[in-house]
């Protein structure tokens, strides 16, 4: 009875520590019972953290980024296209001018790096070039030609150098704008240079004038005639047609900046619109330049003028000063 009694026991512990092991191997290590939870609930936890962990993504934003990378480069591919047909025009300038291209060759890439050599090191002497470049008489609407000696404006090599912004604003100005702020060394005064317009160039202590042209032909070469003998109507006529592709290279600037912060193309504007904006820019800059010099004329320290002159003088301000209030409210409205 004794033994009886003892097996039984030993069987209900067997029996009770069957029951306890069994759910711990069936959470841990039992393959067949894995392999049947699976099968009767799959688990979405692993699939997810897998989709973002592993690679996986959503297919969501893969195509919009592969889009916005392939505008990129369809546009940058287009801005070149636009500045290389520009800069074979702006070649032509020189032969316009002097009738010839018997001159030493740079190409204009080679002029901004010389301005950007500013000053000798060693001596800390400031570096001044001579250029040459076509600029448009706003009164007159003609185009002229106007030779300058000037240098880059920028910091005294003295001074310490800080760096902001890598962007700053002679790339943004010479990339968006296609200008260059440069130093009148006569004058003493800032002037913004339409890079597009330079069309000769001559180095410190040079006597031959450079023919700037898109490609470079080397420095040396037979010097022509400087003498000009262009034709008003044709130099005008060039003038515009270079200047035309400005536009066309900002509207094309500003969708790879749009695509590169939004991954989206800006709005655009009604091309009537557009128009009418840059006629009304146009027209307060005229109107800008008329102000500033009758108000010179009406200073206390300038001549003195007859009396019918300043009445005259005072209505053209107020009627000046009036349609350019005119004009900023009209471009507040056409403004996006």
């Amino acid at each position: 009875m004794l033994r009886i009694q003892v097996k039984h026991v030993a069987k209900e512990k067997k029996e009770e520590k069957i029951r306890v092991v069994v759910p711990l191997r069936s959470a841990t290590t039992s393959p067949r019972l894995g392999e049947e939870s699976s099968k009767i609930s799959p688990a979405p936890v692993q699939a997810s953290r897998h989709s973002r962990e592993g690679g996986n993504l959503p297919t969501e934003s893969t195509p919009d980024q592969v889009n916005a990378a392939s505008l990129i480069q369809h546009f940058e591919n287009k801005q070149a296209d636009l500045k290389k047909q520009r800069s074979i025009l702006s070649s032509s300038i020189f032969e316009m001018v002097f009738g010839h291209q018997e001159a030493p060759t740079i190409d204009i890439g080679s002029v901004l790096k010389q301005f950007d050599n500013t000053y000798d090191e060693d001596t800390q002497e400031v570096f001044e070039y001579e250029i040459m470049f076509l600029a448009m008489n706003q009164s007159s609407g003609n185009a002229y030609v106007r030779e300058m000696r000037a240098r880059k404006n920028v910091k005294s090599p003295k001074r310490q150098m800080v760096e902001k912004n890598k962007r700053g604003k002679q790339m943004y100005n010479l990339k968006y704008q296609g200008t260059m702020l440069l130093h009148d060394c006569h004058s003493k005064g800032t002037r913004s240079v339409k890079t597009r317009m330079i069309f000769a160039f001559r180095k410190p202590g040079e006597k031959l004038w450079c023919r700037v042209a898109d490609r470079s032909g080397g420095w040396n070469g037979k010097p022509g005639m400087l003498k000009q003998v262009y034709k008003q109507e044709q130099l005008n006529d060039l003038y515009h047609r270079i200047d035309a592709f400005q536009p066309e290279i900002q509207g094309v600037f500003n969708k790879i900046r749009s695509l590169e912060n939004t991954g989206k193309l800006p709005e655009q504007r009604r091309v009537g619109t557009a128009r009418e904006l840059d006629s009304l820019k146009l027209e307060k800059k005229r109107l800008n330049d008329k102000i500033c010099k009758t108000k010179k004329k009406l200073r206390p320290s300038a001549k003195p003028p007859k009396a019918d002159k300043v009445i005259q003088w005072q209505l053209e301000l107020a009627e000046a000063e009036a349609r350019r209030i005119e004009i900023d409210e009209k471009i507040k409205e056409l403004m996006p």
